[in-house]
């Protein structure tokens, strides 16, 4: 390797010494001898300005550095983006250091917004970023780990075809491989192989030999990957199925990720269906298109993968929609569906809705509803429903299950349809006590309150607040109370006194609650100081990574609070609504 690699440098000095020649003046090629001395000055042209003087300390002698790229993006301030200076008075070291800690999957469809839109920002790059670190790359990176593979396409595709990040050549080989175009991404590795040591492109050479069926070739890499990898024996296990069309992955530990579910794709291997229980959002995606997963499996990943923001709504309503049920299932599914694993249940009665006209679709859909509570995925679900629910027709009949229907509508991003349920809730409890128009009532106010400027809601907010709190049961009041109430005033409603004292008092009678573990204080004292300055990126990116992995903090008071006021105290109010939207929503209010 040596040697070739010091032949590389002889050729390149002769090409050097061959463009010097090719390229030097023609007084120099093939001419008669010019006299070593300087030409008579010409007289000066009548009134021609004086020659310009330049001093000496006045010129400038170096090397031109390559433009910086790494900034690069597909968003601006017109379209999205955060702005040229988002990442002004950030520093490098702590940036390549979060970036990473972004959550791959969270089920709050702001934060996945809010992460798509800093990592595809066109703004110059962060000072201080530690030698050797591609701020492009780390951006892609997380794209894709996402599941956003197109974005992540995109934004790798604006440093051009001969880049020589390293990092970034992998993200294209990974990217090319989620997209099923397996010669790029074998022409990634010809091109890597010889100069990268980073063991993924030997085990990618591995796997493009054992395509081309060249079994002492794939052999050779694998063996060499082990060297440089010894712990992932699934990728040997992996290479000896697609060698020899055959093998099992029950009890095999592998990790799962692009390279080997790329294999276990073109091996059809059977999966079994604990690989994915730590996957990231777009293994998940991968996964859901993988035709060797039962169709239940299939369908469960396909829902994980959906809530990360990493499947589009309109795939999971045509796996939906896949799934065989029996007439009687049909006929029998509001009875049957919770009796069922939740994404067959869902799948039934997506069915069943689907099969209704619109004045019939009421019970279904709130038995779709129903279940999704129930299973943590509520969010979802009403995306899925969505045209569903704005198809019904307000009816005085239908308040049983307005409160639903306005949260549904919420979840899915329709604020004037959620509105126009609770004006007719509001209407009708104007003629007269109705429980029902009661319940809908202040069971929607706050989450209105908080998709739509507070002058939209004329009620008193006091009033409002103590009336919600008091049609909770005091287990949910303990969970929801404290949340809701940080929520607001995180969001800048004065909440009274008698509120939290009421929260207090509530607090103490109920102590078998598990406690959360505190977020961390380093990361809100950083997130205190960075929106009190103005400093945008940094403001986004610690609040991203305080609600952790999978939403873990999302319905934290003590997390998600000083996250709102941050976001607000930049300027960022209608972000900040939108993620204490989901996060109430995923509370489960």
């Amino acid at each position: 390797m040596t040697c070739w690699r010091n032949s590389c440098d002889y050729r390149f000095i002769l090409i050097c010494l061959t463009f010097l020649a090719l390229n030097a003046p023609l007084s120099l090629q093939a001419q008669a001898p010019v006299p070593l001395q300087p030409a008579p000055l010409a007289p000066p042209a009548q009134n021609a300005p004086p020659p310009l003087q330049t001093p000496e300390d006045a010129i400038v002698t170096g090397t031109l550095k390559e433009p910086d790229i790494s900034g690069v993006g597909l968003l601006d301030e017109t379209n999205g983006g955060f702005g040229r200076q988002t990442w002004r008075g950030a520093d490098g070291g702590l940036v390549a250091q979060l970036v990473p800690q972004i959550p791959s999957s969270t089920p709050s469809a702001s934060l996945q917004e809010l992460t798509r839109r800093l990592m595809l920002s066109d703004a110059e790059p962060p000072a201080g970023l530690p030698g050797g670190v591609s701020f492009l790359a780390l951006r892609v990176e997380k794209l894709l780990q996402a599941g956003q593979v197109e974005l992540a396409g995109r934004l790798a595709n604006l440093a051009g075809a001969n880049t020589k990040d390293e990092r970034l050549q992998r993200a294209r080989a990974e990217i090319a491989l989620v997209q099923g175009e397996t010669n790029s991404a074998c022409a990634h590795a010809a091109a890597n192989i010889r100069e990268s040591s980073d063991a993924f492109w030997l085990k990618l050479t591995g796997f493009c030999q054992a395509l081309k069926g060249d079994e002492a070739a794939a052999q050779l890499s694998a063996e060499l990957a082990a060297e440089q990898d010894a712990d992932d024996a699934g990728y040997q296990a992996l290479l000896t199925a697609l060698l020899h069309k055959t093998g099992n992955l029950r009890g095999k530990a592998i990790r799962p990720d692009i390279l080997k579910l790329a294999m276990i794709r073109s091996a059809e291997l059977p999966i079994p269906d604990s690989l994915f229980q730590n996957a990231s959002a777009v293994t998940l995606q991968m996964a859901a298109q993988m035709p060797q997963l039962s169709p239940e499996a299939r369908l469960a990943v396909a829902e994980r993968a959906a809530a990360a923001g990493a499947l589009a709504p309109e795939e999971l309503t045509r796996l939906y929609g896949a799934m065989k049920f029996s007439p009687e299932d049909r006929a029998k599914a509001i009875e049957r569906a919770p009796k069922m694993p939740a994404p067959a249940a869902n799948a039934l009665l997506f069915q069943v809705v689907q099969g209704q006209e619109p004045f019939a679709r009421g019970p279904a859909l709130a038995a779709a509803w129903s279940q999704a509570r129930t299973n943590d995925s509520f969010p979802m679900i009403a995306r899925v429903h969505l045209n569903s629910t704005r198809e019904l027709f307000l009816s005085p009949d239908l308040l049983p299950i307005a409160p639903d229907a306005g949260r549904a509508l919420l979840a899915a991003g329709d604020v004037n349809a959620a509105g126009q349920w609770y004006a007719m809730a509001r209407g009708l409890q104007s003629l007269g006590p109705n429980p029902d128009a009661y319940r809908t009532m202040h069971s929607l106010w706050p989450l209105l309150w908080i998709a739509q400027s507070a002058e939209v809601m004329a009620d008193d907010p006091g009033a409002m607040i103590a009336a919600w709190l008091a049609q909770l049961p005091p287990g949910q009041k303990t969970r929801q109370g404290p949340l809701m109430l940080t929520t607001l005033a995180a969001l800048g409603l004065v909440i009274p006194d008698s509120a939290w004292i009421t929260l207090m008092t509530d607090q103490k009678e109920n102590t078998g609650q598990q406690p959360v573990p505190p977020p961390s204080p380093v990361m809100l004292h950083m997130l205190s100081d960075a929106s009190s300055s103005g400093r945008t990126g940094l403001t986004v990116l610690l609040g991203l990574c305080l609600m952790g992995e999978q939403g873990a903090y999302l319905a934290e008071p003590l997390a998600l609070g000083p996250v709102l006021e941050a976001l607000n105290q930049t300027g960022l109010h209608k972000e900040a609504r939108a993620l204490a939207m989901d996060a109430l929503l995923h509370a489960g209010i």
